[in-house]
């Protein structure tokens, strides 16, 4: 709440999260994948 994240996210995903996805895909599996290509969803 200190940040102001009190609103429903983005319908895709946060985007900071979505790049970070994407970052960790590219180490581990070497794959290039772009965070508009990443949805997050809960559940």
């Amino acid at each position: 709440m200190v940040d102001g994240c009190t609103r429903y996210s983005p319908v895709p995903g946060i985007p900071t999260l979505r790049e970070a996805i994407c970052a960790k895909l590219r180490e581990d599996g070497g794959l290039a994948i772009a965070a508009d290509e990443v949805i997050v969803t809960a559940g």
